[in-house]
């Protein structure tokens, strides 16, 4: 999980989209290309989405949010009680919740991030 984090990090400059998002299984993959890497995208796959606010598509670096904005975006799921009582280091084992600021305003996933796939259906230009 650790090394998701720290390649999610490392990850500036990108365009990101929803390329396909299966409610029934909470799954979610974002496409993420990069306008100097010409036929290079990575697409991050999220299992248990609980929680997604954010246009289609946006520019802006992805990372972890502080832990206030967990507790805040938990709240506003299904799962609002369970905040008040459950330790704050559980709640960050049973939820993950990553954040990009972008010019349409600051976007959420409340979910788990579990795989980072590099150079997936080639863009071809």
């Amino acid at each position: 999980m650790e090394n998701l984090i720290d390649e999610l990090t490392d990850m500036k400059g990108y365009s990101y989209q929803i390329w396909n998002y299966e409610r029934g299984h909470s799954e979610m993959t974002i496409r993420a290309i990069h306008h100097k890497k010409k036929g290079h995208n990575i697409h991050l796959i999220f299992l248990d989405v609980q929680y997604f606010q954010f246009p289609l598509g946006w520019v802006g670096d992805l990372y972890p949010a502080p832990e206030t904005e967990l507790i805040e975006i938990v709240k506003r799921t299904n799962f609002r009680n369970m905040v008040d009582n459950t330790p704050m280091e559980l709640l960050k084992t049973m939820y993950s919740l990553y954040k990009a600021d972008s010019s349409g305003g600051v976007i959420y996933i409340l979910g788990k991030l579990i795989k980072i796939e590099y150079d997936v259906e080639p863009i071809y230009n």
